[in-house]
């Protein structure tokens, strides 16, 4: 379970303060004021009690700061990078494609939060508020973008982002032109090749739509189950469904390059988890394209 840290801190210093309290406490026998104030430990008591108090309020300053932040809607550039921040990040994005299609909000709320639990457990930041309020205070795409630009050094993190949000915009079982475009813009502040993109859309396109399509309009399938999933799995990997193996084998090599989970060694577990995740589609690409070769 994720809580607001003040929560975290303030329940860290009761338990770090318990003993000296009951120790207070035992000591204490008199019976009138000046006996409580030449009680032993009551020093230490008090200290606690103004230290609580100061952290409390020092809490509620940081809180509200925080909230004036979220609605200017500009992302800290001077924001140090970290597991915290780049989840904050990934909320914000979130947020904003939300807000292109508010269709199945529900379930795309609960992706978000599967997959942030699942990712990125080990946080302290309220999910349930930081969800609300990107969704309430749209981020300035150029400013994260930015900020995301100078932290992310490589393709492979980069395209991570476009991962996650091309799932999320797909919850409701299709990709609008509103998040479509979103994402190319994205792509571009993060200097993502059109190749690269081209391929993370290729993944969350489903090639049963198009061949479904062809029966909507009432007349036969121009094309075949297994062409459209060729030019699907050829999409991905950035080659023609005829390429020959030679080409399939480089293209693939060239994909591992960005997109292997091993460039993610140094990076946080859930930061591997999702490498891996997005991987698969590629290997499966790669395979599939294989196969119809032999």
């Amino acid at each position: 379970m994720n809580l607001p840290k003040n929560i975290v801190y303030t329940i860290a210093l009761v338990l770090i303060f318990s003993p000296v309290i009951l120790i207070f406490t035992a000591n204490n026998k008199g019976e009138n004021f000046g006996d409580l104030l030449a009680a032993k430990g009551f020093t230490t008591f008090l200290v606690f009690i103004v230290a609580l108090i100061i952290f409390m309020i020092y809490s509620n300053y940081r809180y509200k700061k925080s909230q004036v932040k979220w609605k200017s809607g500009v992302f800290d550039q001077k924001q140090p990078f970290s597991e915290d921040s780049l989840l904050q990040a990934y909320i914000r994005l979130g947020g904003l494609m939300l807000r292109k299609d508010r269709e199945d909000l529900k379930g795309k709320m609960a992706y978000l939060r599967r997959y942030f639990d699942q990712h990125f457990s080990d946080s302290m930041t309220d999910l349930m508020f930081a969800m609300k309020a990107s969704y309430q205070h749209p981020v300035d795409l150029p400013s994260i973008g930015s900020w995301l630009k100078k932290n992310l050094r490589s393709v492979s993190q980069r395209s991570q982002l476009l991962y996650f949000l091309a799932g999320l915009s797909t919850v409701d079982g299709s990709m609008n032109p509103k998040e479509k475009q979103y994402l190319k813009q994205l792509a571009d502040l993060l200097d993502l090749s059109k190749k690269d993109f081209d391929s993370i859309m290729a993944m969350y396109s489903k090639y049963e739509d198009a061949y479904h399509d062809q029966f909507k309009q009432r007349r036969a399938p121009s094309k075949s189950r297994s062409q459209y999933k060729r030019e699907k799995a050829g999409e991905i990997l950035g080659v023609s469904m005829h390429a020959s193996v030679d080409e399939i084998k480089k293209a693939y090599r060239s994909l591992a390059k960005v997109h292997h989970p091993d460039r993610f060694a140094t990076q946080s577990q859930s930061q591997q988890d999702i490498a891996n995740e997005r991987f698969i589609k590629i290997q499966l690409a790669y395979e599939l394209l294989l196969e119809f070769k032999n």
